[in-house]
């Protein structure tokens, strides 16, 4: 559709979903089980409630992406296992929540 003086109008591209790896990851399924203090909740479920925020998992597999950044923080005690493929939040230190959550916040805009 041609606008004035004969430029053309376009509508604005959405930006792709930024592809979140590595800290970055973790710290967005941490506030994310935080908020969910108490309900286990599947990788599945997991990777929705990211990709709603507008990011996805980076890797081919983002499953497998997710479970091994799982495995990580079920080690420091971050994160309990409660079943096959579902995990819950475990202990964190408040100093190290409050930092989770100002990364996240920046990034996201939740308070």
């Amino acid at each position: 559709m041609a606008g004035p003086n004969g430029t053309h109008r376009f509508r604005p591209l959405t930006p792709p979903p930024a592809a979140l790896r590595g800290r970055d990851l973790r710290h967005v399924y941490l506030v994310i089980l935080e908020r969910r203090r108490g309900v286990p909740i599947s990788i599945g479920e997991l990777q929705r409630l990211i990709e709603s925020l507008g990011y996805e998992v980076a890797g081919a597999q983002p499953n497998k992406v997710l479970a091994d950044a799982l495995r990580r923080d079920l080690a420091l005690g971050r994160v309990v296992r409660t079943g096959r493929g579902r995990y819950a939040y475990g202990r964190v230190a408040k100093t190290t929540a409050w930092r989770f959550r100002i990364r996240v916040h920046e990034a996201v805009g939740w308070r």
